[in-house]
């Protein structure tokens, strides 16, 4: 009991220990960016309501994530461990020895019925299984489009070799790597892709060895724990003798010695019968304890806890879009520390010194705080974004140094989050995004000609970044290269709209590309080709974009045309994009000028200018 409620203690400090942590890498995303989607979640509401922040409305597998795979769970294991009274136990296997024959007998009456009833319930139980999953891998298969989702080739570079030998080598090795974050998880990040784990190439690698000794040991518990278990042995009138207890091997009743075991005739493990022993003369009732599962049936449970819940990620029957990830250990975690209890439970019995027995038990405890000591630490690393960043250079650096340079520029750091962005191209200078990042951050910095280099670094490693074809065409306009940046909007209109990373922000990056062209040939006086790139932008036009200036512009032109009924109808959309858009107001009245009498355009500005007053008012308020 006092172990129990030790084990449940340490569980609930290392729980509040997460508390204090922040939403950080994709927890941001998912939580902060994207708010309204947990608004009809209960205990979303019910944990702000409690906490006052947002880290506390987290749920409790979210706060394990934020725990080491082995902290928790292992002591938990370690509870299991010692639950069990080792005397009571062993005074039951004598039992159990003693009525072993009988016990057949029983069961042999009653073997059809049961394996009939018991396959019967295994058959439905399977093919329900097998139905729902096949369902569901059908419906997320439509949703994709009937296709499998695409990576980009840092998120997997195995799966992006064309080397079938490397693939074979890296794809071996990675569950043995797995592995060892279970065993010893000292070192920990929060994205293992790009080179965090280097590729294996060839056979004459080292890491090899690590891949032949996991899968030796895994091919060995697996025999020993799927292996049928040894039968009793006979022993031509010799006892058996468990932990001072002595039991025949007879049918029914056993002499050996002089000593003898009775048992009465009650169904096998009713757990209500009781049990006479003749033990040196001295009569004992021993009520056995309901018997616990053998530890083959556990070894087989943990395994197949341990290794069905990772297969997906394995690679073996589609690639994914990560090298390694801590999350999918998380259901594994359970079936390794089953197998740690399994074994220091089997050391425990075995052991016949009590120094071992006690050496044992301080190994455990000393084990489990230093796991509990490893959770607080890393929890210490989700406090914030910038610490989490921080902890993962030396594991991942050119993705650290990026996602660092992400969070200075954030808090306006403007030259360490330059300086950040640098490093990270100098592990990996082809990254798309830290190249339009640096050049995104030199353009606030009015260094238009760096800027401009580094985009067109982003365009060559990323030929469909639109958003730095967009920037890049902004900057020649402004510098007076309209034909360099009319080339470069209409190379941006003509990606295709395939295989991309983020297809909502390309989406909205074309559009702005295509918006940037009209506007660029209706200064050029190009109406109707200002007016066809307007229509292809509103074609390419996602739901989030704002479209208001899109299409005030487009009501200019069909203006400047003498279109006036197409251009009122532009105006109306443009306000009911955004009711407050002040040049939209103000088109729409010209409009209204020509084509309406006075007293109707004067009810139309005052309802105007009254729309105006309100968002000022608006404005003020928030801002004071």
């Amino acid at each position: 009991m006092i172990a129990e409620l030790v084990c449940s203690a340490v569980a609930v400090v290392l729980y509040f220990n997460t508390l204090g942590a922040d939403f950080c890498y994709d927890d941001r995303k998912t939580f902060l960016l994207v708010p309204q989607m947990l608004k009809p979640t209960l205990f979303y509401r019910l944990y702000v309501k409690l906490g006052g922040s947002y880290p506390m409305a987290r749920d409790l597998d979210k706060l394990q994530s934020r725990n080491e795979m082995m902290g928790i769970p292992e002591s938990q294991s370690i509870e299991a461990l010692f639950q069990t009274n080792l005397r009571s136990y062993l005074r039951c296997k004598a039992v159990k020895m003693c009525q072993k024959d009988y016990e057949e007998d029983v069961k042999h009456d009653h073997k059809a019925n049961v394996n009939t009833k018991n396959n019967t319930s295994l058959l439905l139980s399977v093919s329900s299984l097998a139905t729902w999953g096949a369902s569901l891998l059908v419906a997320r298969l439509y949703w994709m489009g009937n296709k499998p989702p695409s990576f980009s080739n840092s998120d997997n570079p195995a799966a992006d070799s064309h080397s079938l030998l490397t693939k074979t080598l890296t794809f071996f090795y990675l569950p043995s790597v797995n592995m060892w974050l279970l065993l010893c998880p000292d070192t920990l990040s929060f994205d293992w892709s790009m080179d965090a784990v280097p590729l294996l190439r060839n056979v004459g690698d080292w890491r090899n060895l690590h891949t032949v000794a996991f899968y030796v040991g895994l091919l060995l518990l697996s025999w020993v724990s799927l292996r049928s278990p040894s039968r009793v042995k006979k022993t031509n009138g010799k006892a058996y003798v468990v932990n001072g207890i002595h039991t025949g091997t007879n049918r029914k009743h056993t002499g050996t010695n002089g000593h003898s075991c009775h048992t009465n005739m009650g169904l096998p493990n009713s757990g209500s019968h009781t049990v006479k022993s003749t033990e040196n003369g001295i009569k004992n009732h021993v009520i056995p304890r309901t018997s616990l599962p053998t530890t083959e049936n556990v070894v087989v449970f943990s395994l197949g806890l341990l290794m069905v819940p990772f297969l997906p990620a394995t690679n073996l029957f589609f690639y994914v879009g990560f090298v390694i990830a801590e999350r999918v250990l998380y259901i594994p975690s359970m079936g390794f520390c089953l197998l740690v209890t399994v074994g220091m439970r089997a050391l425990y019995i075995k052991f016949r010194r009590r120094f071992l027995k006690s050496l044992l038990l301080y190994c455990t405890a000393t084990l489990v705080l230093l796991y509990g000591i490893k959770t607080v630490l890393r929890n210490q690393d989700w406090q914030d974004e910038e610490m989490l960043y921080k902890s993962g250079i030396n594991v991942n650096p050119a993705k650290a140094w990026g996602n660092l340079g992400n969070v200075l520029k954030s808090h306006g750091k403007m030259a360490e989050a330059e300086q950040a962005y640098r490093n990270a191209l100098y592990y990996r200078s082809n990254m798309a995004d830290m190249l339009y990042n640096l050049g995104l951050l030199l353009q606030e910095n009015n260094k238009f000609s760096e800027a401009l280099l580094y985009y067109k670094l982003a365009i060559g490693s990323r030929p469909t970044l639109a958003s730095a074809y967009l920037n890049t065409g902004i900057i020649l306009m402004n510098e007076g290269r309209l034909d360099e940046a009319k080339r470069t909007f209409l190379m941006c209109a003509e990606i295709p709209d395939e295989n991309l990373k983020d297809p909502h922000a390309h989406q909205s990056s074309v559009t702005s590309c295509l918006y940037n062209l009209g506007k660029l040939f209706y200064e050029r006086g190009q109406i109707e080709e200002a007016l066809s790139a307007y229509k292809k932008a509103i074609q390419k036009m996602p739901r989030q974009f704002a479209g208001q200036s899109l299409y005030n512009m487009m009501g200019e032109a069909y203006m400047r045309l003498n279109k006036l009924t197409e251009a009122e109808h532009c105006y109306r959309e443009s306000l009911q994009a955004k009711p407050d858009h002040i040049p939209a107001h103000l088109t729409y009245g010209k409009l209204l000028a020509i084509t309406v009498s006075p007293s109707y355009l004067f009810k139309k500005l005052d309802s105007c200018f009254s729309a105006l007053i309100t968002s000022d008012i608006l404005f003020f308020k928030s801002h004071h």
